[in-house]
């Protein structure tokens, strides 16, 4: 005899036309799909089936009547579990980058200004930290995913607070730089388990709803955190980099008391399996992620002359002063957020190659739009359509990246290298032009990648897609 959570799954349809009268018949087959994960003991041989239809009515009638109540409640039906996970995982994202944002920002001011470091040493440093990171998701993944992801998430924060107070402790400018870019190494251990314990499960509008929250979260944070990070350096140069060091701190012990008060977080044992596909999961990425990862480098490569070039350009041949390249700044981080936000409310865009390609050419016609701009009227509307671009690039590539993966860490980790990589790349090498030739070459060096990148891209979706 089968146990009762298979009969219930196979004979709820018997009372579908009562379900259907009440219009809750979406969740009774939700209920009936729960109690098949539940065990239960078989129900004895003798009795009636009529008995048995009695049973299976009463326990869906009770399951039904708790998803109705946490849907009242707010919860619009989803899974305790999943609930309790979201619930620490949103709140996380943006800490985490409120963190990095006091640090991106307050580490140039305290090596100037404490450390007395030239320009150029200050820009390595910054650099270093990216490029640990970007190392550490290639070298240090088989170790990451041996971790669960609250525990990863645990460990990393505590340990980027300790090298950083280390950093700040130490009077060789040589160790400080190797804790430095050990800190740099730790985010690895952060974000690729994060998206991956977050999307766990979810496909389809489910997983692009979960990734908007987490994209709005840590893209808030980002907006919030440079205006943190001025106001503390405007009292003492090291203050945001203390600050940095409080909320990262404050995130891992986040994690260890959600870790033992929420059921669901302390039940949880999911992990990314690298090199193969998780029991019982077949993997189903999609090809398309190959061309929103060439867009995203391409774009972001664009977005790192943006967000570090462009800035010093501005100062020092437009004449604009600091509050107003700030504020030019802001623009474009808030226009980021609120494009995280509506692309998670749609679901137009999903496996559509056109527009991949589409976005490509937008960013094209942008850059080719700064080579005319000679004023905040111009500038304006240009970082506002610039933050909306690089939003969508990252969220085609996180999407399609993790979209039917069964390791979706590590695609996190292959997402968040390309994009750091293009960064970098695009800051160092903008950097050089601007210095030797000037800021039109710069937005030329920017279309003939993205150019590039469009070629390969086109490339790529001759192949038949498996979707």
């Amino acid at each position: 005899m089968p146990p009762l959570r298979l009969e219930v799954y196979a004979d709820w349809r018997d009372f579908a036309p009562v379900y259907s009268a009440c219009r809750i018949e979406p969740y009774v087959e939700a209920a009936a799909g729960s109690l098949r994960r539940v065990p239960a003991e078989p129900l004895r041989s003798d009795v009636a089936v009529d008995t048995k239809r009695r049973i299976c009515f009463t326990i869906l009638t009770v399951e039904v009547a708790v998803m109705l109540r946490q849907r009242s409640l707010g919860f619009t039906g989803r899974e305790p579990g999943k609930l309790q996970k979201e619930m620490v995982c949103i709140p996380v994202s943006f800490l985490v980058a409120v963190a990095l944002g006091l640090l991106n920002l307050g580490i140039i001011f305290y090596l100037r200004e404490t450390r007395h470091l030239p320009p150029a040493y200050v820009g390595f440093f910054v650099a270093a930290w990216q490029l640990s990171y970007i190392l550490a998701c290639a070298v240090l993944r088989p170790a990451s995913t041996r971790l669960f992801p609250k525990v990863s998430i645990a460990l990393a924060t505590f340990a980027i607070g300790a090298f950083i107070v280390l950093m700040l402790c130490s009077k060789s400018i040589v160790l400080a730089f190797v804790f430095f870019c050990l800190g740099g190494s730790a985010v690895s251990f952060i974000w690729p388990p994060l998206v991956g314990w977050l999307s766990h499960g979810l496909e389809g509008s489910r997983l692009n709803r979960a990734i908007s929250r987490f994209n709005t979260s840590w893209s808030l944070g980002t907006v919030f955190s440079p205006f943190l990070s001025g106001l503390l350096s405007d009292r003492a140069a090291e203050l945001p980099v203390y600050a940095a060091v409080a909320v990262f701190l404050s995130v891992s012990l986040v994690m260890l008391a959600t870790s033992f008060a929420l059921p669901a977080i302390r039940r949880d044992r999911y992990r990314d399996h690298r090199g193969k596909s998780s029991p019982g999961t077949v993997d189903q990425s999609t090809l398309l992620r190959f061309p929103a990862w060439v867009g995203g480098y391409t774009v972001y490569f664009t977005f790192g002359v943006v967000l570090n070039i462009f800035p010093l350009f501005a100062s020092e041949k437009m004449s604009l002063s600091k509050s107003l390249i700030g504020t030019l700044l802001l623009i474009q981080a808030l226009s980021s957020s609120g494009a995280f936000y509506l692309l998670g409310r749609s679901s137009r865009w999903q496996f559509k190659a056109r527009y991949i390609v589409g976005l490509q050419g937008a960013v094209l016609l942008a850059v080719g739009a700064l080579l005319a701009a000679d004023s905040v009227a111009l500038l304006l509307p240009l970082l506002f359509v610039f933050g909306v671009l690089s939003a969508s690039s990252y969220v085609l590539g996180i999407f399609y990246g993790v979209s039917g993966s069964a390791r979706r860490s590590s695609r996190m980790a292959v997402h968040e290298s390309v994009l750091c990589l293009g960064i970098v790349s695009g800051s160092s090498l903008g950097g050089l032009n601007y210095q030797r030739l000037g800021m039109s070459w710069v937005y030329w060096m920017c279309i003939a990648i993205l150019l590039g990148g469009l070629v390969v891209q086109l490339l790529l979706m001759r192949k038949k897609n498996p979707r």
